[in-house]
Formats: structure tokens, C-alpha cells, sequence
């Protein structure tokens, strides 16, 4: 099912801005060779005559054939003296071509000058001004401020199904011709079964043309589709040095406690199962959870277990790789970081202590506007809102005080969860869970004692006790014992009242704001709500409609 963003094509958003008469488009890509075969489908009109182009590579070239316009004996021409040499000519109905733009133009202030008087002479109102549009292609954005008066920024979306469809009928005719020359004569013949072709186009959403055409020739090797797919959505993260492709291995099962938000993310996990359906029954594509609170009390481990529950890629956004030394570049790393979750949807993207962006970047920044990382999670909360992809946010937050009142606000996030310091039977299911990780197992009664003897120990505390017991046994060469683990706790009781002074700061702000805890724990909330709810029920609640074949629930 094809989001809203992407029924409009590449094509469509390329040809709306050429007919606005926008005298540069910054067309920010990887995929010239997607580029190239657009700009050859843009209707006549506009850039009739021969495009003339500038690469890095080989200077000014002819647009088709990519072969250089000047001997080979010469050097290439300089991005200055061609834009120089195009300022002389007439430009009417002409496409002008820069690639490579945010290296060219980042240490040559002469084209800078050049490009801007060009854009001058295009855009000029005063006199008959050429029609003409310059496009600057490159896989990040140019930092000319020079120039900003005249640039058009263009995100070209994704291929979406018609475009994929092309793309893959167009590389398998491709191979199907070639087959011999790949696999040796009378081997195969380089074609794919309908069905596979299909698959393809419906699961590679988000890829680029360049990927799609990969994915097909290596689909004729190897059958296992959905693992091609994950390996290529992770090559694409793992070369943007921006998001991390973190292993989803934590179970809800290595989780102690937490049943309210368990219990919630399994709900979410069952509308993104079956997505397009749900959409189309009119319930609301799931955004994200926040989740605030005690350090060492489960936030990371929910994350991953929430990707694991969901049967999909886990990506990590690390707000330390966000942060760049040049003006505007922070946010440009953020709108990278973005475009790259939308490309590997369905995800969950994990946005650890998203408090420390707050923190770290106070203070104006080299432009004199607001503080870097205000700007930068404005633009993440606006997508927040905004995006139509299958992108799960899990943000994670020790300290909520330092968050803005709108990063907090109802309709951002589906939830927003409080992880306190867990209570006696949440201590003893994490010890259950920890000595069973380490092949070990007490009484009941034993571990009820150890869980009274931990009050004020977070999560990660009671794993450092177990750990540190089951460490001391081995050295010593004892029978793993319960006096080694109360040992352990005795030692580590100032971490209770370390823990005890952090809760002691955040508790009247987590009043304030009502977030809601995470293990119902608030002495008998839970049944209490799950009686009102069911006398509710039975008062107002309609007679069930009964979906065909599966019979009606019971009324509570």
C-alpha cells in the first residue's frame, strides 16, 4: 500500500518546479543515473534543446553520451570556466547540469560568483531573461549561502509502485537478454518467475532505482527474497554513518515488569501486522512511544524488544553523530537520518536519551538563530506529525525536565511511559529471569526474601547482583548459594539510595505531566480500572458485531 507521500512521482515533482520557473534546483540524490533517465522523460516544453552538463569526473560533457566536450588531451574544464562559458551562450529552453555540486562548489568561490550572477540573468524581471533551469545534483545539500536566494531544495521521493515496476520489468528484459553472457551459454537464461518480479516491486519500497536493479540480479542467484531485502536496507544504514542498524535480539520475554507497556506494544504490534488493512478499517497508522525515567530500568531493552515484537529492522539514531561543525549541517544530518528510516520502513527507529540534544547544544549557534539542537528536533517533531511511512519511534529519556513542554504533548507519540524503580514482585521476576539466563534457580521463597532485600535497586542493579554472585561461585569454586547473593546486595546497597535521590528529582515532575507507569504499579490501579471498564461495558457497550467466520466474543 503506497503512503500518500509517495502517489506523486519523482517525475511529477521534477516537472511542477521546472513549470514554476525556479532558476536552480538543488536535486539532492544519489542517483544520477535516475536523474539522467527523468530529466529525458520531462514532456517537451521545457529544455527541448540538448542539456548541457558538468560532472567533476570529466568536466563539461554532452548530457547523453557523457563524452567529455572538449579533447582528451586537455585537463577538464573547471566548474567556473563552464558556467562562464555558459553565460555567453543562449541558454533558452536549456537544462544546465552541475553534478558533484556540494564538492564543487565548496571550495571554489569563483563559481559560486558565476552561478549566482547566471541565476541573476535567468531570473531577471527587468528583461527578456532566458528560459532556463540550472540544476545542482548532489547526495547532500550545498552550503552557498550566496546562493540560498535563488535554490530550490527538491527531495525526490522514493520510486513508487509504477516507477518500481519499470525499473524492475527494465532490468529483468535486460537479463533475460544477457543470460548466456552471465551464466554461460544454455546455463539460464536470466529470467525471473512473475511471482518474484511482483514481490520485488511490492517490497522494495523505499530503495532506489540503483538498489532495485541489484536486488533483481541477485534474486536470480539466491530465492531467499526477504533476507536480500534486509541486506540491503542494512548496507544502505550502515554507509550513512548517521543511523546504526542495531540487532534486534531482546525478547518481551528478557523484560521483567513493565506488563502495562508490554501489554500496550503488543497491541501495536498486532495493527503494524497487518497494516494496510488496519489503515483501510480507519485506525491510525502507530507513530512511536516515549519512554522517561530511571536509568538502568528497562528503556533500551523496551526498544529492542519493540522491533523484535514487530518483526522488523531496528536503527539506532546516536544524537552525538548528528551534531556537524558547518552551519545547517546538524539539520541536514537529521533530514538524512529521516529519509533513511522512510527508505528502510517498516521500522522501529530507537532515539536514545533524546534529552541529551537538549543539553549539549545550548547556546546560540555560528548563525546567531536558535540553539542547534532546537532546530534540529523541531524538524524531527514536525516528521514526527507529518510522516506517512510505517517508521515506529522509540525515544528513550533519563531526564524529563530538560525536555520542552512540545516535545511532551498529546498526538506526538501514541504513548508516553514513566519506568520507575520496580516493586517487589517485578524485582522477583527479574531475578527469576536473570538466574535463568545463568542456569541457575532458587526456592520461591528465597527469591521473595532476595526481591524484599532489593527495594530501591533498578533493573540493572538486580543483573549486577546476580552477575556479581554467579562470578564469585565460579572463582571460589562454591555451590551457587543465596547468603552469595544477599552478599552481593549488601554491597551494592548505595546504589538503592542513589536511586532513591534521582526518583526524588523527577517524582513531582512526572506528577505534573501524568505520564502514564508503565507497570500499572500504583497500588491497585490497574483492577480498578479493569472493573470500571467492565461495568462501562456492560452498560453502554453495543452487542458485538460478528466479523464471518469467527464467532462473537462473550460479553464480560
Amino acid at each position: 500500500m503506497e503512503s500518500k507521500k509517495h502517489e506523486r512521482s519523482a517525475l511529477d515533482v521534477l516537472r511542477e518546479h521546472v513549470e514554476n520557473l525556479d532558476p536552480i534546483l538543488h536535486i539532492v540524490t544519489i542517483d544520477e543515473t535516475r536523474f539522467d533517465r527523468l530529466v529525458g522523460e520531462l514532456p517537451a516544453g521545457r529544455g527541448r534543446r540538448d542539456p548541457l552538463e558538468w560532472n567533476m569526473a570529466r568536466g563539461h560533457v554532452r548530457f547523453d553520451t557523457k563524452v567529455p566536450m572538449q579533447t582528451l588531451e586537455t585537463s577538464p574544464v573547471s566548474l567556473s570556466a563552464a558556467i562562464d562559458n555558459w553565460l555567453d551562450q543562449d541558454l533558452d529552453d536549456r537544462f544546465l547540469i552541475i553534478k558533484d555540486a556540494h564538492l564543487a562548489l565548496r571550495d571554489d568561490p569563483k563559481a559560486v560568483s558565476r552561478l549566482k550572477a547566471l541565476a541573476s540573468a535567468i531570473s531577471d524581471p527587468e528583461r527578456d531573461a532566458p528560459l532556463a533551469t540550472v540544476f545542482l545534483v548532489s547526495p547532500q545539500r550545498c552550503a552557498a549561502p550566496e546562493l540560498d536566494h535563488f535554490i530550490t531544495i527538491v527531495d525526490l521521493p522514493p520510486p513508487n509502485t509504477e516507477e518500481r515496476a519499470g525499473i524492475v520489468k527494465h532490468e529483468s528484459d535486460r537479463l533475460a537478454r544477457a543470460g548466456d553472457r552471465i551464466f554461460g551459454e544454455g546455463n539460464r537464461d536470466g529470467a525471473l518467475p512473475e511471482g518474484v518480479l511482483d514481490r520485488i516491486i511490492a517490497e522494495s519500497r523505499g530503495l532506489g532505482e540503483y538498489r532495485i536493479r541489484k536486488l533483481v540480479r541477485q534474486a536470480l542467484r539466491d530465492s531467499d527474497l526477504a533476507r536480500l531485502l534486509a541486506e540491503e536496507k542494512k548496507q544502505t544504514i550502515e554507509k550513512s554513518q548517521i543511523l546504526e542498524a542495531a540487532p534486534a535480539t531482546t525478547d518481551m520475554r528478557d523484560i521483567g515488569g513493565l506488563k502495562s507497556l508490554k501489554s500496550w506494544l503488543k497491541r501495536k504490534a498486532g495493527v503494524m501486522a497487518r497494516l494496510p488493512e488496519a489503515e483501510a478499517d480507519g485506525v491510525d497508522r502507530p507513530k512511536g512511544m516515549m519512554i522517561v525515567g530511571m536509568p538502568g530500568c528497562g528503556k533500551s531493552l523496551t526498544a529492542k524488544a519493540a522491533a523484535a515484537l514487530f518483526g522488523v529492522p531496528l536503527l539506532r539514531l546516536d544524537v552525538g553523530r548528528l551534531m556537524g561543525k558547518y552551519v545547517g549541517e546538524s539539520e541536514e544530518n537529521m533530514r538524512q537520518a529521516l529519509r533513511l528510516a522512510e527508505e528502510a520502513s517498516p521500522c522501529v527507529l530507537w532515539v536514545d536519551e533524546v534529552e541529551k540534544a537538549f543539553a549539549e547544544t545550548a547556546g546560540d549557534s555560528a548563525s546567531g538563530g536558535a540553539p542547534v539542537g532546537r532546530r534540529v528536533f523541531g524538524h524531527f517533531l514536525t516528521w514526527i506529525q507529518e510522516n506517512a511511512e510505517p517508521v515506529f519511534i522509540a525515544a528513550t529519556a533519563n531526564d524529563i525536565r530538560i525536555l520542552p513542554p512540545e516535545f511532551l504533548r498529546r498526538g506526538r507519540f501514541d504513548g508516553i511511559f514513566w519506568v520507575g524503580l520496580p516493586e517487589k514482585k517485578d524485582r522477583e521476576k527479574i531475578l527469576d529471569l536473570h538466574l535463568r539466563k545463568r542456569g541457575k534457580r532458587l526456592e520461591r521463597d528465597e527469591v521473595e526474601r532476595l526481591a524484599e532485600s532489593t527495594e530501591g535497586f533498578s533493573g540493572a542493579d538486580i543483573e549486577a547482583v546476580v552477575n556479581d554472585a554467579v562470578e564469585m561461585a565460579f572463582l571460589n569454586r562454591w555451590i551457587f548459594e543465596p547468603h552469595i547473593l544477599f552478599y552481593c546486595v549488601a554491597e551494592n546497597r548505595n546504589n538503592a539510595e542513589r536511586n532513591k535521590k534521582i526518583f526524588g528529582k523527577y517524582e513531582a515532575a512526572i506528577k505534573d505531566m501524568g505520564i502514564r507507569n508503565a507497570s500499572f504499579s500504583e497500588k491497585g490501579t490497574s483492577i480498578l480500572v479493569g472493573r470500571r471498564a467492565r461495568r462501562i461495558f456492560r452498560r453502554e457497550a453495543p452487542k458485538p458485531l460478528v466479523t464471518p467466520g469467527r464467532a462473537a466474543p462473550p460479553r464480560p
